[in-house]
């Protein structure tokens, strides 16, 4: 085979590839089931004032901070160490 036929192949084999990676075809979605706006949806606000915004502000957001937390590990010998019960519930909190 001489290298003009080759040439070709290889012309051919890339444009091939090239189509073959385009984008895939656009599809319609089928139906979608209607929305009842007969009756709007009933919306009750959260009743918060002041002294429970600043409640759940004292006891959520304040005491969820760590000033130390007690790791046992060592970065010098790469020991993993542990945290106590405490921290790890005041994280999930």
């Amino acid at each position: 085979m001489g290298p003009t036929k080759s040439y070709f192949i290889l012309l051919l084999f890339t444009i091939g590839l090239v189509y073959s990676c385009g984008k895939d075809p656009i599809t319609t979605p089928g139906p979608i089931d209607p929305i009842d706006t007969t009756e709007p949806p009933v919306i009750t606000p959260a009743k918060y004032n002041r002294d429970s915004a600043i409640k759940d502000y004292n006891e959520m957001f304040l005491a969820t901070e760590i000033s130390n937390v007690g790791w046992t590990g060592s970065r010098a010998t790469c020991t993993p160490g542990t945290i106590p019960q405490s921290v790890h519930d005041a994280v999930i909190k």
